[in-house]
């Protein structure tokens, strides 16, 4: 088995996820290995990207606005010249019925967010059926790591993880600027938005209480029974997960 090295140019991975976050995180990440990275922030940019770069791989996530993960793969699969790329779902989309449509596509391999880099190491060696090397933990080790967990004081195990919650910490500044503005304004399609971003970060970097209180908003909105003093209630428990979150990580 050779090596995926910097010497190896022939890489190159497309990432196409709404959240910046996933973006930023796994760029710096490939890029360690001198692998050529192209982000794309939902599914119709994906496929022109595509099309244009001829990746060795994609990464999808399922969940986006406008133009989903599910639509990229159907309109993939009838192009010619992308149809055979593979592509590795990173998703922490819990839709069963989302994930079997995917498989049902043609898929590759289906990862769950909070991403860890041991997992996406092996799914490279598994794809291109090459060593990593410097790896930060052997594969038995991976077998015998305690699973990670949804609370706040649990122990966090990859290096990817604390790079996904410091860029999401470092964002959060600017979102609660603007949570703040939609609540002033009444602005339905800021609040929405900015919602949706929280709702995927929040389980991108492993924090489902996050999402869950953002999709409480999102959801709410979506169903056109969006309550001012609810949206309120719910930033401010929002806001408290988020300063619990600092502390653990100051």
């Amino acid at each position: 088995m050779t090596n995926l090295t910097k010497s190896d140019p022939s890489i190159r991975i497309l990432v196409i996820d709404d959240s910046d976050i996933i973006q930023k995180a796994l760029k710096s990440f490939l890029q360690d290995f001198d692998i050529e990275v192209f982000t794309c922030g939902n599914g119709l940019e994906g496929i022109q990207t595509a099309v244009e770069v001829k990746p060795s791989l994609i990464f999808l996530d399922l969940l986006m606005p406008n133009f989903d993960g599910i639509k990229m793969l159907q309109v993939k699969n009838v192009l010619k010249e992308i149809k055979d790329i593979p592509v590795v779902i990173i998703s922490a989309n819990t839709n069963k019925q989302n994930v079997l449509t995917a498989i049902e596509l043609g898929v590759t391999k289906v990862i769950s967010k909070p991403l860890q880099k041991d997992i996406i190491i092996k799914t490279l060696k598994e794809i291109f059926h090459r060593e990593l090397i410097n790896l930060s933990r052997t594969e038995e080790q991976e077998d015998t790591r305690p699973e990670i967990g949804e609370d706040f004081k649990e122990k966090v195990y990859t290096d990817m993880k604390d790079e996904l919650i410091r860029l999401f910490l470092n964002n959060f500044a600017g979102q609660k600027r603007k949570i703040v503005q939609a609540i002033e304004m009444k602005d339905k399609m800021l609040i929405k938005g900015i919602m949706h971003d929280i709702k995927g970060a929040g389980g991108t970097i492993g924090y489902n209480d996050i999402s869950e209180i953002a999709k409480s908003v999102h959801d709410r909105e979506i169903n056109s029974d969006l309550d001012w003093f609810f949206v309120q209630v719910k930033s401010e428990q929002l806001f408290k997960e988020i300063r619990k979150l600092e502390e653990l990580k100051s």
